[in-house]
């Protein structure tokens, strides 16, 4: 997800987009399959960071209350009110959890569990029939849109790119598919450019979470550089425990 998207999705949640403006956003959302899953991912965290909001709003109310209550029985009993039965405070203060418990209940819901779904983002597959590029790869990624992951495999594993970039778009097909031991073992460890990098960085960190590898994914994510590109970084740290 890119910047401009994020704030396209913002002004689309607002209701700040009028016109044209929300005709063409409404017909993208419709005919972009990529786009739609970003927004979706984006509202779901907006809808998370919201229903947090919420629960520290709900529990400073609870305290509110508890504290007036206590202040109000120790008023009543200096100024030698009647006291009323030992019972009657009972009562009142099983009713008091009560309807404390209600008002949790409505808004401490369980969080959906984010998915490897949500967070993945398909790469750029090169299928341009042009001068420029390999003839292997253009191959498999045509066999990839037409969803012959196989045949795209196979057609990497004979092709002559060299080692790492071959391994690198073998990992690219299984991560289509949501293989993740299959990605683990063919992801290179190593890159010519931070775009490669960041792309490397962030589909070991989905395929990490994906297999619930939770201590090896803490470790690989607090080495991940702050540099990142920031549709990777975002989902990466949303992954991230701490």
């Amino acid at each position: 997800m890119q910047e401009e998207e994020h704030i396209l999705f913002e002004k689309y949640l607002l209701g700040d987009l009028t016109g044209s403006d929300l005709e063409a956003f409404e017909q993208r959302l419709g005919s972009d399959e990529g786009f739609k899953k970003d927004f979706a991912v984006y509202r779901d965290m907006q809808g998370y960071l919201e229903d947090k909001n919420k629960h520290a709003d709900a529990l400073k109310n609870i305290r509110s209350v508890s504290s007036e209550r206590r202040v109000s029985i120790d008023k009543g009993t200096k100024e030698g009110a009647k006291q009323k039965p030992r019972w009657f405070y009972y009562v009142s203060t099983a009713a008091t959890v009560l309807i404390l418990c209600g008002i949790l209940s409505y808004f401490i819901k369980p969080e959906k569990a984010v998915t490897y779904a949500d967070v993945y983002i398909e790469p750029e597959w090169p299928i341009k029939r042009s001068g420029d590029g390999n003839k292997f790869l253009r191959g498999a990624a045509v066999q990839v849109v037409e969803e012959n992951y196989t045949g795209a495999v196979n057609i990497l594993k004979g092709s002559d790119l060299d080692g790492d970039e071959r391994d690198y778009w073998v990992a690219e097909v299984f991560a289509k598919q949501g293989e993740a031991d299959s990605v683990l073992y063919y992801l290179p460890d190593t890159f010519k450019t931070n775009e490669r990098r960041d792309r490397q960085n962030y589909l070991k960190v989905i395929v990490l979470y994906k297999l619930n590898k939770q201590e090896e994914l803490n470790k690989f994510i607090s080495m991940v550089p702050e540099n990142t590109r920031k549709e990777y970084l975002s989902i990466i740290k949303s992954l991230s425990p701490n």
